[in-house]
């Protein structure tokens, strides 16, 4: 998958209802849509940087 990244102190969430998190290692986490399932985030636990899949853009424009 394609993904960007940003720190994560500059994302600013509006609505996180459908956000769920899952810790899918022990150094890492992946937010998803809980309605869809749509893989959204990635985060390193510990780094400052979120990653932000590409082509999920404008489906979470109501998260961030």
């Amino acid at each position: 998958a394609a993904y960007t990244n940003v720190e994560e102190q500059n994302i600013k969430f509006i609505k996180k209802s459908t956000l769920k998190w899952f810790r899918s290692s022990k150094r890492a986490k992946r937010g998803f849509c809980s309605k869809c399932g749509a893989s959204v985030f990635f985060k390193v636990i510990g780094t400052k940087n979120i990653s932000i899949a590409a082509c999920c853009r404008p489906f979470v424009t109501n998260l961030i």
